[in-house]
């Protein structure tokens, strides 16, 4: 999303190693902004992380929540809408896939009706990139599950699409697309 949306001058990303460098799970460089957040936080301080750089404070750390902030509120003149106002209940409702995919039994149900709507349209809800289409893309890239693209051409097609834009492709590095 923060790439989709240009926004490394306005509103610089950090890139966290996966693998946390602190025996509680949590990572070093954002505990001031936890203990700046929550006087004496004692949990482990783990990403995703959305923070105010004026007061240091933690802003968000739900995923979802910040990917939609930063979509709503930086919309570049020449790039996609991805939150378009009055068409949020779509995008919702492939989100709820997204987590339903999660669980191995429902798996096969939802790649199927994502399946079904990239035959339809050359994006996830529609024809032009929408949040949407970040949260496919993400679910299916941490899965790391191409076994299952034998039936789901056209959405392996889509995910394939993605990962070959800068945008998608340079967060995957060490990673084949």
């Amino acid at each position: 999303m923060h790439s989709l949306l240009a926004l490394d001058e306005i509103c610089p990303v950090t890139l966290l190693d996966p693998v946390p460098d602190r025996a509680d799970g949590g990572h070093s460089v954002l505990r001031p902004l936890y203990e700046a957040s929550a006087h004496h936080y004692r949990g482990p301080a783990v990403a995703p992380v959305l923070s105010d750089g004026w007061s240091g404070r933690i802003v968000s750390t739900y995923a979802r929540d910040i990917m939609r902030d930063l979509a709503r509120s930086f919309t570049p003149a020449a790039g996609p809408v991805l939150c378009p106002c009055g068409a949020e209940a779509e995008p919702a409702a492939v989100e709820e896939l997204c987590v339903r995919a999660a669980d191995p039994a429902a798996l096969p149900g939802v790649l199927d009706l994502l399946e079904r709507r990239l035959t339809a349209h050359s994006h996830v809800v529609g024809d032009r990139p929408t949040a949407a289409d970040v949260e496919v893309w993400a679910a299916l890239v941490r899965r790391d599950s191409p076994g299952h693209a034998a039936g789901h051409p056209a959405l392996w097609s889509h995910v394939r699409r993605l990962t070959a834009h800068p945008a998608f492709g340079r967060h995957l590095s060490g990673r084949p697309t």
